[in-house]
């Protein structure tokens, strides 16, 4: 469990961010979490997999709903057979298709007003997760 906050932030921008103690760090998800396993049996078949969580996180120090990114789980897996020189695997990443934000950019503070105001065009931004990817895995040893 991760718990970051600013004891003492002072902030130029503009009131009423000019400290910012008690925020949260950007891109610090207070709690995270993965589990994985590994399987191989002597007859050459073999399983891995894994589940990582992300809790919400901000995007930055201000801590703007805007800027908040959801929570997301990704699972991936893979499983296959092994003999003499040669592996053949199935796998998936992202095995749900698990759409989420790691990162984004919708609003900012205006430096002279103070209000919140949202980001337009290509000010805007977002970190999102890979796709789900799935495949066929031969692999040779020489």
């Amino acid at each position: 469990m991760l718990n970051t906050e600013f004891k003492d932030f002072t902030f130029s921008a503009a009131p009423p961010f000019d400290n910012l103690a008690g925020n949260s760090f950007n891109s610090a998800p207070e709690l995270t979490g993965s589990l994985a396993f590994s399987w191989s049996s002597p007859s050459g078949f073999f399983a891995s997999g894994d589940v990582a969580y992300t809790s919400t996180q901000y995007s930055e120090v201000e801590n703007l709903d805007a800027n908040e990114s959801d929570s997301f789980t990704l699972v991936n897996a893979r499983a296959g057979y092994r003999w003499e020189r040669f592996q053949v695997a199935v796998f998936a990443n992202n095995m749900f298709d698990e759409e989420a934000i790691t990162r984004s950019a919708e609003a900012r503070v205006d430096p002279n007003s103070g209000a919140i105001v949202p980001l337009v065009g290509s000010a805007s931004f977002f970190t999102v997760v890979d796709p789900r990817l799935y495949g066929l895995e031969l692999r040779a040893e020489f």
